[in-house]
């Protein structure tokens, strides 16, 4: 499973798993967001964080994902199916 955050401005962002849980054909998977602080010094070219996390001896066919944030908020991110 890979997250990826999109296209961010600067460095300093970042994005790791910390969870997924598997409810009946629902998966909800827990990301830690990080941004830089206002003012902080961070590399001025164009980033593109993401993660990645291997799901073992689980079938995820027909199965929903769902991402939400480390405070449980519910991220509007799309979901694409890659086999192979």
């Amino acid at each position: 499973m890979i997250s990826y955050w999109g296209e961010k401005p600067t460095g300093g962002y970042s994005l790791a798993v910390e969870s997924a849980r598997i409810e009946g054909d629902q998966v909800t998977v827990r990301l830690r967001l990080k941004e830089p602080p206002p003012g902080a010094m961070v590399t001025q070219a164009l980033t593109y964080p993401y993660a990645a996390a291997v799901v073992r001896d689980v079938d995820l066919q027909g199965k929903e994902f769902s991402f939400v944030d480390q405070d449980g908020r519910k991220l509007d991110w799309p979901v694409r199916r890659v086999s192979g």
